[in-house]
Protein backbone atom coordinates (compact mmCIF):
# COMPACT_ATOMS: atom_id res chain seq x y z
CA UNK A 1 0.00 0.00 0.00
CA UNK A 2 1.38 3.43 -0.93
CA UNK A 3 1.56 6.61 1.12
CA UNK A 4 1.58 10.28 -0.02
CA UNK A 5 2.80 13.55 1.45
CA UNK A 6 -0.55 14.26 3.09
CA UNK A 7 -1.38 10.74 4.18
CA UNK A 8 0.40 8.48 6.57
CA UNK A 9 -0.45 4.81 6.76
CA UNK A 10 0.11 2.60 9.73
CA UNK A 11 -0.07 -1.16 9.59
CA UNK A 12 -1.55 -3.23 12.35
CA UNK A 13 -1.19 -6.96 12.61
CA UNK A 14 -4.51 -8.30 13.83
CA UNK A 15 -3.97 -11.63 15.49
CA UNK A 16 -6.80 -14.11 15.43
CA UNK A 17 -4.86 -16.95 17.02
CA UNK A 18 -2.66 -16.68 20.08
CA UNK A 19 -0.16 -19.14 18.65
CA UNK A 20 0.54 -16.96 15.61
CA UNK A 21 0.98 -13.80 17.71
CA UNK A 22 4.13 -15.34 19.14
CA UNK A 23 5.54 -16.08 15.68
CA UNK A 24 5.10 -12.93 13.51
CA UNK A 25 5.57 -9.19 13.97
CA UNK A 26 4.93 -6.18 11.73
CA UNK A 27 6.70 -2.82 11.41
CA UNK A 28 3.97 -0.26 11.97
CA UNK A 29 5.02 2.32 9.34
CA UNK A 30 6.42 0.05 6.62
CA UNK A 31 4.19 -2.99 6.91
CA UNK A 32 7.19 -5.28 6.83
CA UNK A 33 6.34 -8.68 8.31
CA UNK A 34 9.04 -10.72 10.00
CA UNK A 35 9.25 -13.85 12.10
CA UNK A 36 10.08 -13.87 15.78
CA UNK A 37 11.17 -17.50 15.90
CA UNK A 38 12.27 -20.11 13.31
CA UNK A 39 9.33 -21.72 11.54
CA UNK A 40 8.88 -25.46 11.56
CA UNK A 41 7.21 -27.24 8.64
CA UNK A 42 6.50 -30.28 10.81
CA UNK A 43 4.45 -28.14 13.24
CA UNK A 44 2.33 -26.10 10.82
CA UNK A 45 2.51 -25.75 7.04
CA UNK A 46 0.17 -22.74 6.52
CA UNK A 47 -0.23 -19.46 8.39
CA UNK A 48 -3.06 -16.97 7.77
CA UNK A 49 -2.45 -13.34 8.76
CA UNK A 50 -4.91 -10.44 8.90
CA UNK A 51 -3.37 -7.00 8.36
CA UNK A 52 -5.17 -3.69 8.99
CA UNK A 53 -3.91 -0.55 7.21
CA UNK A 54 -5.03 2.77 8.75
CA UNK A 55 -4.70 6.23 7.14
CA UNK A 56 -4.09 8.53 10.11
CA UNK A 57 -4.09 11.61 7.79
CA UNK A 58 -1.12 13.26 9.48
CA UNK A 59 -3.27 14.30 12.43
CA UNK A 60 -1.44 15.30 15.54
CA UNK A 61 -4.28 13.66 17.39
CA UNK A 62 -5.70 10.90 15.19
CA UNK A 63 -9.35 11.52 14.41
CA UNK A 64 -11.09 8.16 13.98
CA UNK A 65 -13.79 9.82 11.84
CA UNK A 66 -11.21 10.97 9.28
CA UNK A 67 -9.17 7.78 9.20
CA UNK A 68 -9.69 5.32 6.38
CA UNK A 69 -9.14 1.64 7.05
CA UNK A 70 -8.48 -1.34 4.80
CA UNK A 71 -8.03 -5.01 5.56
CA UNK A 72 -5.90 -7.61 3.85
CA UNK A 73 -5.59 -11.34 4.35
CA UNK A 74 -2.22 -12.99 3.77
CA UNK A 75 -1.50 -16.70 3.55
CA UNK A 76 2.02 -17.90 4.20
CA UNK A 77 2.75 -21.40 2.90
CA UNK A 78 5.74 -23.21 4.32
CA UNK A 79 8.17 -25.09 2.08
CA UNK A 80 9.71 -28.17 3.59
CA UNK A 81 13.50 -28.29 3.87
CA UNK A 82 15.64 -31.05 5.23
CA UNK A 83 16.48 -29.83 8.72
CA UNK A 84 15.93 -32.92 10.87
CA UNK A 85 18.47 -35.78 10.88
CA UNK A 86 17.41 -39.43 11.09
CA UNK A 87 16.71 -40.88 14.52
CA UNK A 88 17.54 -44.50 15.38
CA UNK A 89 15.70 -46.18 18.22
CA UNK A 90 17.55 -47.85 19.74
CA UNK A 91 20.91 -46.43 18.72
CA UNK A 92 22.90 -49.43 19.98
CA UNK A 93 22.25 -53.06 18.98
CA UNK A 94 23.92 -56.17 20.40
CA UNK A 95 23.64 -59.70 19.05
CA UNK A 96 25.40 -63.05 19.52
CA UNK A 97 25.82 -65.40 16.56
CA UNK A 98 27.57 -68.66 15.72
CA UNK A 99 30.50 -68.44 13.35
CA UNK A 100 28.68 -70.77 10.94
CA UNK A 101 25.81 -68.33 10.33
CA UNK A 102 25.18 -68.06 6.58
CA UNK A 103 24.98 -64.80 4.69
CA UNK A 104 21.28 -65.22 3.94
CA UNK A 105 20.18 -64.67 7.54
CA UNK A 106 20.06 -61.08 8.85
CA UNK A 107 21.92 -60.51 12.10
CA UNK A 108 20.16 -57.31 13.17
CA UNK A 109 17.51 -54.99 11.75
CA UNK A 110 18.14 -51.31 12.45
CA UNK A 111 15.09 -49.16 13.15
CA UNK A 112 15.47 -45.51 12.08
CA UNK A 113 12.98 -42.81 11.08
CA UNK A 114 13.14 -39.34 9.59
CA UNK A 115 10.38 -36.71 9.53
CA UNK A 116 11.78 -35.09 6.37
CA UNK A 117 12.62 -38.14 4.26
CA UNK A 118 10.78 -41.30 3.37
CA UNK A 119 13.90 -43.22 2.37
CA UNK A 120 17.12 -43.76 4.30
CA UNK A 121 20.50 -45.16 3.26
CA UNK A 122 22.55 -47.39 5.55
CA UNK A 123 26.29 -48.04 5.26
CA UNK A 124 28.99 -49.57 7.48
CA UNK A 125 31.64 -46.92 8.07
CA UNK A 126 33.68 -48.41 10.91
CA UNK A 127 34.65 -51.58 12.76
CA UNK A 128 34.17 -53.94 9.81
CA UNK A 129 37.46 -55.82 10.20
CA UNK A 130 38.34 -57.92 7.14
CA UNK A 131 35.10 -56.70 5.56
CA UNK A 132 33.21 -59.55 7.21
CA UNK A 133 29.80 -57.84 7.24
CA UNK A 134 27.59 -56.00 4.77
CA UNK A 135 24.52 -53.77 5.18
CA UNK A 136 21.55 -54.31 2.88
CA UNK A 137 19.00 -51.59 3.45
CA UNK A 138 18.49 -51.53 7.22
CA UNK A 139 19.78 -55.03 7.92
CA UNK A 140 23.29 -56.30 8.67
CA UNK A 141 24.45 -59.64 7.23
CA UNK A 142 27.59 -61.76 7.42
CA UNK A 143 29.33 -62.06 4.06
CA UNK A 144 30.23 -65.69 4.79
CA UNK A 145 31.04 -67.98 7.68
CA UNK A 146 33.81 -66.72 9.92
CA UNK A 147 37.11 -68.55 10.30
CA UNK A 148 38.34 -70.01 13.59
CA UNK A 149 40.52 -72.93 12.46
CA UNK A 150 43.60 -73.44 14.57
CA UNK A 151 45.86 -73.66 11.52
CA UNK A 152 44.39 -70.64 9.73
CA UNK A 153 43.76 -66.95 10.33
CA UNK A 154 41.28 -66.49 13.16
CA UNK A 155 38.67 -63.73 13.12
CA UNK A 156 38.05 -61.70 16.24
CA UNK A 157 35.11 -62.79 18.37
CA UNK A 158 33.60 -59.32 18.93
CA UNK A 159 32.87 -56.76 16.22
CA UNK A 160 31.64 -53.23 16.91
CA UNK A 161 30.18 -51.88 13.68
CA UNK A 162 29.43 -48.19 13.14
CA UNK A 163 26.43 -47.77 10.83
CA UNK A 164 25.92 -44.40 9.13
CA UNK A 165 22.31 -43.53 8.30
CA UNK A 166 21.77 -40.83 5.67
CA UNK A 167 18.48 -39.22 4.69
CA UNK A 168 17.24 -37.66 1.43
CA UNK A 169 18.33 -40.58 -0.71
CA UNK A 170 15.36 -39.88 -2.99
CA UNK A 171 17.31 -36.97 -4.48
CA UNK A 172 14.63 -34.37 -3.77
CA UNK A 173 16.67 -32.58 -1.12
CA UNK A 174 20.02 -30.87 -1.62
CA UNK A 175 20.95 -31.18 2.05
CA UNK A 176 21.80 -34.60 3.46
CA UNK A 177 21.83 -35.19 7.19
CA UNK A 178 23.26 -38.25 8.92
CA UNK A 179 23.23 -40.08 12.21
CA UNK A 180 24.96 -43.22 13.41
CA UNK A 181 23.97 -46.47 15.08
CA UNK A 182 26.26 -49.02 16.72
CA UNK A 183 25.95 -52.77 16.17
CA UNK A 184 27.92 -55.03 18.53
CA UNK A 185 28.24 -58.62 17.30
CA UNK A 186 29.62 -61.40 19.49
CA UNK A 187 30.73 -64.50 17.57
CA UNK A 188 30.76 -67.95 19.14
CA UNK A 189 33.36 -70.08 17.29
CA UNK A 190 31.92 -73.38 16.15
CA UNK A 191 34.69 -75.98 15.84
CA UNK A 192 33.98 -78.38 13.01
CA UNK A 193 35.52 -81.85 12.73
CA UNK A 194 36.88 -83.06 9.45
CA UNK A 195 34.98 -86.09 8.05
CA UNK A 196 36.75 -89.44 8.29
CA UNK A 197 36.69 -92.23 5.73
CA UNK A 198 33.35 -93.85 5.08
CA UNK A 199 34.90 -97.33 4.81
CA UNK A 200 34.03 -99.47 7.77
CA UNK A 201 37.10 -100.79 9.53
CA UNK A 202 37.20 -104.14 11.32
CA UNK A 203 39.57 -104.41 14.22
CA UNK A 204 40.74 -107.93 15.05
CA UNK A 205 43.03 -109.52 17.61
CA UNK A 206 45.57 -112.08 16.42
CA UNK A 207 46.52 -114.84 18.86
CA UNK A 208 49.69 -116.82 18.44
CA UNK A 209 49.61 -120.66 18.19
CA UNK A 210 52.14 -122.52 20.21
CA UNK A 211 52.97 -126.17 19.46
CA UNK A 212 53.48 -128.45 22.34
Amino acid sequence: MASSCSHVLIYIYVCRRKLISDIFSIVIFSGKISTLIPLDFESLITYKLTIQAVDINNDVLPDPKQQKTAWAEYTINMQNVNDIPPVCNPSIYEQTIYSTLTGSVPIVTISCTDKDSASLHYSIVGGNTNDRFVSIRNQVYSRNTLSYHSEGVNDQTTFELLIQVTDSEDGKQSIHLTTTATVIIHVVPWTTTFPTTTTQLTVGVCAGIHEQ
